[in-house]
């Protein structure tokens, strides 16, 4: 039993990489209609799909969590890539993945993750971080957002 009321937010998923992106706005529309407080993106590997997306959806007023996966070696860059809907990885990543060294793939991924953030923070309300068992990663991560932090 609950004593009193609750206070929930209310978040809803949105795919910017959707291959109809005018039917991808209409959903999020009727999302934001139906009460939603905020939006989460499936991981995001290609700043200019997320880029598209947020223009599109400029007006409406709602925050838009960018999702993140630390990418750790290229067989887990492929299996994103192939299998998970929402998530696709540009080339250049991919062989950027199939280059590194075991030894250099975690910092490879995570150098990914970092650009594609540098060139979308700024259009992005919050970041979700899914580190998948990456501690490492996620604690770089959370050192990049630490500066860039609005009080």
């Amino acid at each position: 039993p609950l004593d009193g009321r609750t206070s929930f937010s209310i978040g809803v998923a949105v795919n910017p990489g959707a291959g109809d992106l005018e039917l991808e706005v209409k959903k999020f529309q009727e999302k934001v209609n139906a009460g939603a407080s905020f939006a989460i993106t499936q991981a995001i590997y290609d700043p200019q799909v997320f880029l598209r997306f947020r223009q599109a959806v400029r007006d409406l007023p709602l925050p838009i969590l960018v999702g993140v996966i630390p990418l750790k070696s290229h067989a887990f860059a492929l299996y994103l890539h192939r299998n998970v809907p929402g998530i696709k990885i540009p080339e250049a990543s991919l062989i950027r993945m199939a280059r590194a060294t075991k030894a250099e793939a975690k910092e490879v991924g995570l150098s990914i993750v970092l650009e594609v953030l540098e060139e979308i923070v700024s259009e992005v309300e919050g970041i979700h971080i899914m580190p998948i068992g990456d501690q490492e990663s996620l604690g770089a991560i959370l050192a990049w957002i630490a500066p860039r932090r609005q009080p």
